[in-house]
């Protein structure tokens, strides 16, 4: 069964369709929440397959008590979410986006960005992601600070405090969890 509504489906396209097809064995997972409400009508479910690296969006307790596996992908996408993060970054500093939209309104009034050489860059949790961004970032010539619970040698790291206060960038490469989810409010 494909998702042919060319959007990504809610709560109540999945029941919807879970209602239509009981008896699916697997799911190729977007972004859609897997749970107690979605999964209702699905007795023989065995796995679900997450494209990418996130799983904030599976009821993983839940899932755990159906006993439903959870895969994940070994060759995730994470060179791309950091290229990903990169690039808002420039977008930003740059003011590419506020140019632009002046562009399409045919208003030649160029707004100077800033280079990302010299900033202070803060990158909060050094998982796949972020080991990924830093090397990219090194490129650049910035200041890379990092904020990690885990021990990492050779690495500048600063408290979260202290990454909010000291620098011009902050990127987020955590993963979704109960100790993650408050820790910026």
């Amino acid at each position: 069964i494909f998702n042919e509504f060319k959007r990504p489906l809610n709560d109540n396209d999945l029941i919807k369709i879970f209602k239509v097809y009981p008896n699916i064995h697997g799911i190729i997972a977007g972004l859609e929440n897997y749970n107690i409400q979605t999964l209702q009508n699905q007795k023989n479910l065995k796995a679900i397959s997450r494209v990418g690296v996130g799983i904030d969006s599976l009821d993983q307790r839940y899932l755990s008590s159906k006993k439903i596996r959870i895969l994940k992908l070994t060759n995730e996408l994470s060179e791309s979410v950091a290229e990903l993060l990169l690039t808002l970054i420039l977008i930003s500093l740059r003011k590419i986006l506020p140019n632009y939209l002046l562009l399409k309104k045919k208003v030649w009034k160029p707004i100077i960005g800033n280079n990302l050489k010299n900033k202070n860059v803060g990158i909060v949790g050094y998982g796949k992601i972020g080991r990924k961004l830093h090397m990219l970032l090194k490129l650049f010539k910035c200041n890379i600070f990092v904020f990690e619970k885990k021990k990492i040698k050779y690495i500048k790291k600063l408290s979260l405090k202290k990454i909010f206060t000291k620098c011009d960038v902050v990127c987020l490469s955590l993963s979704l969890n109960n100790k993650t989810k408050h820790i910026i409010d």
